[in-house]
């Protein structure tokens, strides 16, 4: 925290081209050569076609000697910011973890691998300075790469991108950090999303890596209440000790020959992350749905199910989802029109948060209950899961690592119906007993649904949006224009416009763009 404060001591936005972006640049290489490297700039004209912006970027550079003359490890974050805000934890809260990494790494002693120091430029114009390391002599060097993002003022640090083959680098990470926050969901969400940092220039480049940031009080991202007063000292440290974690894994790996192959993973327990080959998906969700069939099967030779009751059980946990998503989408759709703002609940989530659940939890139960009297206990405990087992092998075949999510609790809820129904559930004349058992694992199956799914909507809210597939939708193709006029304001600063206040920007872009 002393390191950031000194690096603010104006507290003033510092983008790409300004003299404010030079002071903070000459103050990141002070703190460099402060623990003794030989710190390099590389100064070039880069551009980025599919964000139609071109400029001039200064990269600061340095290397950590290892035991080895192999791969190294590029240890990276971008220190401009946007023109709205100081960009503290946009990304100074990277430049630092980098920065005392790097110290942590010296005190340790040399590495396996030696460690290349990369803090770019031009990250929020259109990822400029990593499109310029790329052309650098020391690019052909790097074997994996850690990068250190965020998209908010605090919140846990989360691992939420890595590439193909990841099963070893999700192991490495995994045990050195002391608190991952991490899941192979994000990792296969991120990249259907039109998102960026400098990990996808990378990536392109035909790189691996692990991707870092937090993202909680969103509405502070690129804004003024992006500084030093809202970061969340807690969110400093995490990225930290996940950024060190990460480095000392993967300077101690062997970059020349590691497995090939990918990894379901997620966070189960605080402290571990629980990892099996990504290759188990669709063998794990099929056995889930056959032992599903096979409780079927089981349960109607007892004449507690017919065939009928198992149908209309599959109907009615289909309509309560989509029951419980049309009234949780009207109620922001409601907020919306009663406000006539887009998103008014950005800077304030609570409310409409809540409203948007207990619509999305009225669905569920008034559907169910309506289902429930025809079809009693298993045909809608049948039903329900085996709507998830066929969701969980659809996901499997199509997504596998988005499937852990829908995978764990369909595993939990096959093994423990599958105990129920052994010790004699279904049959005539066992009742009390067995019963309440059967309710037991019902309440158990549903906890674990619960246990990673409530906080997994609160993640990819931070993340993505409270709606995320209108989001997507609107942007690429209700308002295409709108998207494109963010781009095109971006471009304009980055090719040499003065911007010296917003009402400056606007009356520079009115001619051109005047929506």
């Amino acid at each position: 925290m002393p390191l950031l404060e000194r690096l603010f001591a104006d507290g003033a936005p510092h983008p790409i081209g300004t003299e404010a972006n030079a002071a903070m640049r000459e103050r990141v290489i002070g703190e460099l050569e402060a623990l003794g490297l030989d710190v390099t700039t590389q100064t070039r004209l880069a551009c980025m076609e599919r964000f139609a912006v071109c400029g001039e970027v200064t990269n600061v550079l340095a290397r950590l000697p290892g035991q080895v003359d192999g791969p190294a490890v590029l240890l990276t974050a971008h220190y401009d910011s946007v023109g709205a805000g100081p960009g503290v934890s946009d990304d100074m809260v990277g430049v630092v973890a980098v920065i005392e990494t790097v110290r942590s790494l010296q005190a340790d002693g040399p590495t396996r691998n030696p460690f290349i120091v990369l803090l770019t430029d031009g990250e929020e114009v259109g990822l400029l300075g990593a499109e310029a390391f790329t052309h650098h002599p020391w690019f052909d060097e790097v074997g994996v790469v850690i990068n250190v993002e965020a998209r908010g003022t605090r919140g846990q640090s989360l691992m939420f991108e890595t590439n193909d083959g990841n099963a070893w680098l999700v192991d490495a990470f995994a045990k050195h950090a002391p608190r991952p926050v991490t899941n192979s969901l994000f990792y296969d969400i991120y990249r259907t999303l039109p998102n960026d940092t400098d990990f996808s220039v990378y990536k392109a480049a035909g790189l691996n890596g692990l991707n870092f940031a937090y993202a909680d009080e969103v509405a502070h991202y690129h804004t003024p209440l992006d500084d030093l007063e809202h970061l969340d000292r807690g969110s400093l440290q995490h990225q930290g000790d996940n950024v060190l974690a990460a480095a000392r894994a993967l300077g101690a790996a062997d970059l020349t020959d590691q497995p090939p192959g990918n990894s379901l993973f997620i966070d189960l327990v605080p402290g571990s992350v629980l990892r099996v080959p990504e290759s188990w998906a669709v063998p794990l969700a099929a056995a889930c749905l056959l032992a599903w069939l096979f409780i079927t099967a089981v349960l109607s030779r007892r004449g507690a199910v017919t065939l009928p009751r198992v149908l209309l059980g599959v109907l009615g946990a289909v309509l309560a989802v989509a029951v419980a998503g049309a009234l949780g989408f009207g109620v922001s759709s409601a907020v919306q029109a009663l406000t006539g703002l887009n998103e008014p609940w950005y800077a304030s989530p609570l409310a409409t948060r809540v409203a948007v659940w207990l619509a999305a939890l009225f669905g569920v139960l008034a559907t169910s209950a309506v289902f429930s009297r025809v079809l009693g206990f298993w045909g809608t405990a049948i039903g329900a899961w085996l709507v998830w087992a066929l969701l969980t092998l659809a996901a499997a075949l199509k997504l596998p690592g988005a499937s852990v999510v829908l995978l764990m609790p369909t595993v939990v809820a096959s093994a423990l119906y599958l105990v129920v129904v052994a010790g004699g559930a279904g049959r005539p004349g066992i009742r009390t007993t067995v019963g309440a058992i059967s309710v037991l694992a019902a309440a158990l199956a549903t906890f674990a649904a619960a246990y990673l799914w409530l906080p997994l909507a609160l993640s990819v809210e931070s993340l993505m949006g409270m709606l995320l597939s209108a989001a997507v939708g609107r942007c690429y193709f209700g308002h295409i224009h709108g998207c494109y006029d963010a781009t095109a304001s971006t471009a304009l600063i980055a090719r040499g416009a003065t911007v010296a206040t917003p009402a400056e920007l606007a009356e520079q872009l009115a001619g051109r763009w005047p929506s």
